[in-house]
């Protein structure tokens, strides 16, 4: 695939405000389909956040259709960005006690979050499509269930 933009500073691009559609399915036999998930994903800049120089830090929020904080969706982080000598994006961020990590890779132009504690491990991977859009697959293991995918994607709303 060619690319027909760049995102080099990957914190300002996910600033803002993403509509997202998400289709859920359990893995099993027959890869059920679960249920849709639908809502809000709204990342801005944690103001007044202690961090390292050179590093920013973002507030992510999971919200409803209605724009209501949804607390189903394990996904309120805040998170660290330091830009890499590699020219790679470093996500770094405390969830239930356990340090987090993810990168970002502007050459490929994906995001990949990984999230583990006890019991849970959950891996998020973006895949930027254009300016104001992006695809996401989540796969979560959680002890004693079944493993579950959720994908589909994020679109931009303009205010």
């Amino acid at each position: 695939m060619t690319q027909s933009f760049e995102v080099s500073d990957i914190a300002t691009y996910l600033m803002g405000t993403w509509r997202l559609n998400l289709e859920v399915r359990t893995f099993n036999g027959k890869f059920d389909r679960i249920r849709p998930h639908n809502g809000f994903l709204v990342l801005d800049e944690a103001l007044g956040a202690i961090s390292e120089p050179g590093t920013r830090v973002l507030n992510w929020k999971q919200m409803n259709e209605n724009m209501i904080e949804d607390t189903s969706f394990p996904l309120r982080i805040c998170t660290q960005v330091l830009v890499m000598h590699d020219g790679r994006t470093l996500f770094e961020w405390v969830e239930n006690g356990h340090v987090c990590t993810g990168t970002y890779d502007p050459s490929t132009l994906s995001i990949t979050l990984m999230s583990n504690s006890p019991g849970k491990a959950v891996t998020y991977t973006y895949q930027i499509i254009d300016q104001h859009t992006m695809s996401v697959c989540v796969v979560m293991t959680i002890a004693n269930s079944p493993p579950n995918i959720k994908f589909g994607n994020l679109l931009r709303v303009h205010k």
